[in-house]
Formats: C-alpha cells, structure tokens, sequence
C-alpha cells in the first residue's frame, strides 16, 4: 500500500467514520509507516480535523498491529494444508484474520492506557509488551 491508497482507502473514508462516532474522545493512531507520513497523507489527516496520536519510531509496545500480526501467524502456521502459492496464501489470509478472535482485538485496544503509562514510566525504553 502506498501513501495514495492508503490516503484514500483509509484517511477519506474510513476514519472520519470512525471519528464521528466516538467523537471527542477519538484519536487516531498509526505506525510509522512510509506511507502513513506521507505528505498527502498527513494533509488530509489536517483537512478531515483526525487528531493524530504519534508514535516514536519503532515502537512496537505502542502498535498494537503488531501483535495481531502475530496472531495471524500463528493462525497460518497452524493452518493444514500449508499453502503452496502466493495466490493460495492470498486467498487464505482474509480467512484466517476473519477467524482471528473479537476478544483479541478489544484486549489490544483496551491494553492501549496501560501501554502508554509503561512507555513513560521506562522513558521510552523497552517494556513488557
């Protein structure tokens, strides 16, 4: 995904959804990937008033993703049978995530306080996460 895709797949119409839902209490998080920061990007971040949370770089105590990243694959790894292409492993992986427990993801946002206040507490040194 580059920084146009995800401009207008996510920024455009994803995430002011969101936004307008949770309202005052909304900010928006994301990784430090190349296209996050892109420059059209972040202008329409600007543009649609998203507040942004920013994340250091390479913080994977603060991203989330990653751990279910690693949910899927683990679910990969457990899958039978292994799939042989690239075009098997594309059609598979939608499934697998799909499968991937709710419970899973409400645990990693709701983690979210307690990952922020043990970043500060080790002043943006490693933690248990």
């Amino acid at each position: 995904m580059n920084g146009e895709v995800y401009r207008e797949e996510i920024i455009n119409n994803v995430i002011p959804n969101f936004h307008a839902a949770i309202g005052q209490d909304f900010s928006f998080l994301d990784d430090n990937a190349t296209p996050h920061r892109a420059a059209r990007v972040v202008e329409a971040r600007i543009n649609h008033g998203i507040p942004h949370l920013p994340l250091p770089p390479r913080s994977p105590d603060l991203n989330c993703i990653e751990h279910a990243w690693g949910q899927l694959q683990r679910a990969l790894d457990a899958h039978e049978p292994r799939p042989e292409t690239l075009q098997q492993l594309r059609d598979l992986l939608p499934q697998l995530w799909m499968q991937l427990r709710q419970d899973v993801f409400n645990n990693l946002v709701e983690s979210m306080q307690k990952r922020c206040e043990a970043v500060i507490k080790a002043c943006g040194g490693h933690t248990t996460y």
